[in-house]
């Protein structure tokens, strides 16, 4: 019972402690450099260009160079605004509040959309089999026609390497620690694992 009740807790333990000590934020080149300097190089970083357009890329396949960004960009995604006509073929990926519906078709999103209400993003994967990302509120389907204002997803296989001169960056989203999140994390994990512990305990003992 106590093993039960202890892996069971640690394990979301765990995956709150990740999720809560490191989020994303945009800064600045010259922000960056500080976080870079304090805490070291990223795992990952996601430019924005003056154009919209965001690059992402991985450590070790990115530096910066006197002006210049040098690095291997392993996704892009473009600015879209535009309509498709949707067929059976394409498949939509629904979410609702960090959930989602695997890939289903048009069809399908249509009793998902009746019954649930009109999901907080969706992704279509289109015939041409580029990833379209958009919000609840920069899409509408009509008469099996997707008319939205999003993102396009591109992959690139082998990585494309880019150069991108730091006038032309809009802002840089990294990776950054919360020390403060982390310290009540630490606490609150602390206290419910004292608490499962003592209710296994009183259990085990009434039983």
């Amino acid at each position: 019972m106590y093993k039960k009740v202890l892996t069971s807790f640690l394990l979301t333990a765990f995956i709150n402690l990740i999720s809560g000590c490191f989020s994303l934020e945009s800064v600045s080149y010259p922000e960056y450099q500080q976080v870079e300097k304090k805490e070291g190089k990223s795992d990952e970083i996601y430019v924005i260009t003056n154009d919209s357009i965001e690059y992402h890329f991985s450590e070790p396949g990115f530096y910066f160079e006197n002006d210049t960004l040098f690095g291997k960009v392993s996704k892009i995604k473009v600015p879209f605004e535009g309509k498709f006509v949707l067929s059976e073929e394409d498949s939509i990926e629904v979410h609702y509040k960090g959930n989602y519906q695997s890939l289903i078709t048009v069809s399908e999103y249509h009793k998902i959309e009746t019954e649930y209400g009109k999901p907080g993003e969706i992704y279509l994967i289109n015939s041409d089999y580029v990833r379209y990302h958009f919000m609840q509120d920069d899409f509408f389907i009509e008469n099996d026609t997707l008319h939205g204002n999003g993102q396009s997803i591109l992959k690139h296989q082998p990585l494309l390497y880019k150069k991108i001169a730091l006038s032309d960056i809009e802002t840089i989203k990294v990776e950054k620690s919360n020390r403060l999140n982390t310290l009540f994390l630490i606490i609150g994990i602390a206290a419910g694992l004292f608490a499962a512990l003592f209710v296994a305990y009183a259990i085990d003992h009434h039983n």
